[in-house]
C-alpha cells in the first residue's frame, strides 16, 4: 500500500532490505537507498513489530528527510515507551476490518506539526475550510470516514487496554507452543519494542515443510483454519515495481505464514492451530 500510493503521487518507491530476524527495515538498509532525490522515508512496522526508529530518525534528521511511519499493523505497540506512529513526522494507521481497532474501513493520520495538521485536514475534505464552504484552498479528496464508523472506533479505543492485553495473551500462548519447534522460526522483537500483534506469523523451513508454504495454507484450510501468506516482495511483482535484488525479503515473503490472531481466540484454539500446523511437517 505504501509503495502504491507513492506511484499514484508520481513518486518512485525505492525498497530497502529488511532484517532477517525482525522482518523490518532498519537505518543501515535505508541508508544504502538514499539519494539526492529521496523525499521521504517510510518505515513499515510489520505484523505489530516496530522498525529501529532511533537509528532511522537520526539518519532522517541528519539528511533532512521527513519520516512517515506506516503503523497500520502496529496500533498499540510501543518503541522505547513511545506509541508506534508517534515517532516520525507523520504516523498512519489502518482501521480496516482485520486491524487491532476497526471501523470496517478507513484509517487515521497523526502529526505533531500544526501546519502539517492543518494541511492534512484540508486534504481529507475536498480542500475546503469549514468556515468557507465550496471554496477550495487546495485540490483535496474525500477521505472522511462516517460518523458511525468513527463511533465504532472511539468505542473500541475506550477498551484498548483490554484488547491489547488479550492480543498479548494470544502472542504469549503461540510463542510458548511454537518457540522451540524445529522447522519454525518466530519473528524477533527487540528489547526496545513492546508489541501488540496485528498477526502472529512464523517462517516455515522448506526442509520441514517440503510441500511449501502455499500448500500448507491449503492443508490448514482443509482443517477449517484460515491462514494468510507473507507479504510478497516487490521483486516478484515486476509489472508494478522496478526493484533491485532483495534476497531477505524474498526468503521471508515466500516462507511466512500468518496464523489466526484476534483477542477472543482461546488458548485451546491456539493449541489446536499449532498442533494442526506441526502435524503437517514433512507430510507431503
Amino acid at each position: 500500500a505504501a509503495a502504491n500510493i507513492a506511484i499514484q503521487m508520481g513518486a518512485k518507491p525505492v525498497f530497502a532490505e529488511v532484517d532477517s530476524e525482525t522482518w523490518c527495515m532498519n537505518s543501515t538498509s535505508i541508508e544504502k537507498c538514499l539519494s539526492s532525490k529521496t523525499r521521504a522515508i517510510v518505515p513499515v512496522h510489520t505484523y505489530g513489530n516496530i522498525c529501529e526508529m532511533g537509528g532511522i530518525m537520526e539518519l532522517a534528521q541528519k539528511n533532512n528527510i521527513p519520516v512517515i511511519e506506516d503503523a497500520a499493523e502496529a496500533f498499540g505497540s510501543k518503541y522505547k515507551g513511545n506509541w508506534a506512529g508517534s515517532i516520525g513526522d507523520i504516523g498512519t494507521f489502518s482501521f480496516q476490518a482485520t486491524k487491532t481497532i476497526t471501523t470496517g474501513e478507513g484509517g487515521m493520520v497523526i502529526t505533531n506539526g500544526k501546519d502539517l495538521n492543518n494541511k492534512m485536514s484540508l486534504y481529507i475534505s475536498h480542500g475546503m475550510l469549514r468556515k468557507k464552504y465550496y471554496w477550495h484552498e487546495l485540490p483535496g479528496h474525500n477521505f472522511r470516514i462516517t460518523n458511525l464508523q468513527a463511533a465504532l472506533g472511539c468505542g473500541q479505543l475506550e477498551h484498548l487496554d483490554e484488547i491489547a492485553k488479550e492480543r498479548k495473551r494470544v502472542h504469549k500462548t503461540y510463542k510458548r507452543v511454537l518457540e522451540n519447534e524445529d522447522g519454525i522460526t518466530l519473528q524477533k522483537f527487540g528489547t526496545d519494542v513492546e508489541p501488540v500483534l496485528w498477526a502472529f506469523a512464523v517462517k516455515l523451513d522448506p526442509k520441514a515443510f517440503p510441500q511449501g508454504r502455499d500448500a500448507v495454507i491449503g492443508q490448514m484450510k482443509e482443517k477449517q483454519i484460515e491462514t494468510r501468506p507473507g507479504f510478497y516482495p516487490p521483486t516478484l511483482m515486476k509489472q508494478l515495481y522496478n526493484s533491485g535484488p532483495l534476497p531477505v525479503c524474498e526468503e521471508i515473503g515466500l516462507n511466512v505464514i500468518s496464523l489466526p490472531t484476534f483477542p477472543s481466540l482461546s488458548d485451546e484454539q491456539i493449541c489446536f492451530i499449532c498442533e494442526s500446523l506441526l502435524n503437517l511437517t514433512n507430510s507431503y
